[in-house]
């Protein structure tokens, strides 16, 4: 197994913000509610608007977490 290349800012698409989720740095869409992260999802598949997971630059900003993330 190749090691996880470690993600920053400067790697994520725009209004997305690189945070680390298990160990393993992904880029995550921003947000300030939860209905920014569920625009094109059902509600069976609904993503949560947390603080949970923390943006690698030491930010507070909120970041949208998939359900499968379990957080």
């Amino acid at each position: 197994m190749r090691p996880q290349a470690l993600h920053t800012n400067a790697d994520c698409p725009e209004k997305s913000v690189c945070a680390t989720l298990e160990t393993v740095n992904y880029c995550f869409l921003k947000c300030t509610d939860k209905p920014e992260c569920n625009q094109n999802r059902t509600v069976d598949n609904e993503s949560n608007c947390s603080a949970t997971v923390k943006p690698v630059d030491g930010s507070e900003q909120k970041v949208c977490v998939p359900p499968s993330a379990g957080t």
